[in-house]
C-alpha cells in the first residue's frame, strides 16, 4: 500500500508541474460576452463595467478599450503559477488600432521581508503603441520569499490597444 501511495504522491506531483503557468494567454478561449475566460476584468471608472471594451477574438487577439474608454482597463490573473528561485521570460506582441494608445503588462508580488510583505511591481513602465505589431519580453527572477504573483494587462488612451501570443518560459 506504502508504494502505490508512493507512486500516486510522484505521478501527482509530476502532473502538477505540468499545470500551465498562466491559464488561457493565447486568449482563445472566451465567454459569451466574448471576454478571455480565467481573467478578471476592471475598469477605473465603475461605468464602464459591461461595456463590452475587452474583448477575446476567435483569432487569438485581446482587445483592449477603444472609442468611449474612460480612464483605465485592467485584465489580470491572480495567482499565476510560479516557483520561487526561478527565471521567467515573460513575452507577447501588441498594436494599436489608431493613435493614442498605451499598453503595460506587468507582474505585482509581495515580497516577504522579516515576517513583513513588500508589494514589488516588475515592467510597470506604459508602452505606447504603434500600428503593426510589435514584441515585447521582459525577465522575472522570482524570489523564493515571492507570493501572490499577479499579471496585468492595464491599457489606457481613446484608441484600443491588441494583444496576442502572451507567453512566460522558464528560463
Amino acid at each position: 500500500m506504502g508504494r502505490i501511495l508512493a507512486v500516486l504522491f510522484f505521478c501527482g506531483g509530476t502532473l502538477l508541474a505540468a499545470v500551465p503557468t498562466l491559464t488561457n494567454g493565447d486568449f482563445f478561449q472566451r465567454n459569451d460576452r466574448n471576454e478571455p475566460t480565467g481573467w478578471q476584468i476592471r475598469y477605473t471608472d465603475p461605468a464602464m463595467k459591461g461595456s463590452g471594451l475587452v474583448v477575446a477574438s476567435g483569432s487569438g487577439v485581446l482587445t483592449l478599450g477603444g472609442t468611449g474608454l474612460r480612464g483605465e482597463v485592467l485584465v489580470f490573473q491572480p495567482n499565476i503559477r510560479l516557483e520561487g528561485g526561478k527565471k521567467y521570460r515573460f513575452s507577447f506582441e501588441a498594436r494599436t488600432a489608431g493613435e493614442d494608445a498605451n499598453l503595460r503588462v506587468y507582474i505585482q508580488y509581495q515580497n516577504l521581508k522579516e515576517g513583513k510583505a513588500e508589494p514589488i511591481t516588475v515592467n510597470g513602465d506604459w508602452k505606447k503603441l504603434s500600428a503593426g505589431w510589435q514584441t515585447f519580453s521582459f525577465e522575472l527572477n522570482y524570489p523564493v520569499t515571492g507570493r501572490s504573483p499577479w499579471l496585468v494587462i492595464n491599457s489606457s488612451g481613446r484608441n484600443s490597444a491588441e494583444l496576442k501570443n502572451l507567453t512566460v518560459t522558464e528560463e
